[in-house]
């Protein structure tokens, strides 16, 4: 099913983000327009990259994926988990993961990779960075302004169409 929905319609990050404070995490909303908080959701919006996704979540390429298959955090947020349980039982949503912005950061993006989804691409060799310049020139400097520590800024994910 995950693979039809791929090929059919492509497949998306959703993600939600939270913020640890001084005990826990908490939700942020940067999604609801009527929260009224200043989030730019264009640059936490991150495109359809299927390498970017093998790199950070999925396990098609030739190397391992930075957060794979985590499944929800132990200590998600209430939000989030209300949020993953609505979708959760969709059969187009799948690898429910989380990763940290300091994990993101830290990744050696110059790691060489084979594999792709698309498969004029599947045996070139490209580095991470290559595979994820939108993420990493358009998403990633944004998402640095959301939190000053980096190990305090979670992302909460999973691929759906």
């Amino acid at each position: 099913m995950e693979g039809e929905c791929e090929l059919k319609v492509g497949m998306d990050l959703l993600c939600e983000f939270e913020r640890w404070t001084e005990d826990r995490w908490v939700y942020l909303p940067v999604w609801e327009s009527e929260s009224g908080a200043p989030y730019d959701t264009d640059a936490l919006s991150i495109s359809r990259n299927y390498d970017f996704f093998g790199l950070l979540g999925r396990d098609y390429l030739s190397v391992a994926p930075i957060a794979l298959q985590r499944g929800l955090p132990d200590d998600v947020t209430a939000e989030v988990r209300r949020i993953w349980e609505r979708v959760k039982d969709d059969p187009a949503i799948s690898n429910p993961s989380w990763v940290t912005l300091d994990e993101l950061i830290n990744y050696d993006w110059n790691i060489n990779f084979r594999g792709s989804m698309h498969a004029v691409l599947a045996e070139e060799e490209r580095s991470a960075k290559e595979a994820a310049s939108d993420f990493l020139t358009r998403n990633l400097p944004y998402i640095r302004t959301l939190e000053e520590n980096p190990r305090h800024l979670r992302i909460v994910f999973w691929f759906g169409c």
